[in-house]
């Protein structure tokens, strides 16, 4: 996929990790600052909760589109979520 349009939960950093640029939305509240966050990185767009995003998804989708936009919010995706976590908190766990 290019890009990805998904609630914001823990698929979110399996795609950004993956430099799939988002465009998520809220459907739990434990989701309330993920998208939030995901936008301020540059890692993708945020529409809101899920029941009002129809004008925010339609902005988005003309933003990621665009060649520039795409290529750095993949690149911002890249940084922000290496996909070597799980390596680190097992680092961490044994040289205790």
């Amino acid at each position: 996929a290019d890009i990805a349009i998904t609630a914001a939960g823990t698929s979110t950093w399996e795609l950004l990790s993956m430099g799939i640029p988002v465009i998520a939305f809220q459907v739990a509240s434990n989701q309330r600052h993920v998208g939030p966050g995901i936008a301020a990185a540059g890692a993708g767009y945020f529409v809101g909760n899920v029941s009002g995003m129809e004008y925010g998804l339609r902005r988005a989708l003309e933003q990621i589109v665009q060649p520039d936009v795409y290529a750095m919010q993949s690149t911002r995706a890249l940084t922000l979520v290496d996909g070597h976590g799980a390596e680190r908190l097992l680092t961490e766990l044994v040289s205790d």
